[in-house]
């Protein structure tokens, strides 16, 4: 199984957009994605699951 981090503004973060269609294709989805954000949320993202996203690796 394949495993997705997707991370980005508010057009990842619809539960029924890329996040869905790409569990309908079996891949494993880890959305950090929030609404309205500017860039360097998505880095203080990065920081804060960065044990998540080693363990996908």
């Amino acid at each position: 199984m394949k495993n997705v981090v997707l991370l980005d503004e508010s057009n990842f973060a619809f539960k029924n957009g890329i996040t869905q269609g790409l569990k309908n294709k079996g891949i494993n989805v880890i959305n950090l994605s929030l609404g309205l954000t500017p860039a360097l949320q998505n880095l203080y993202e990065l920081k804060r699951n960065d044990q998540i996203l080693k363990m996908q690796i």
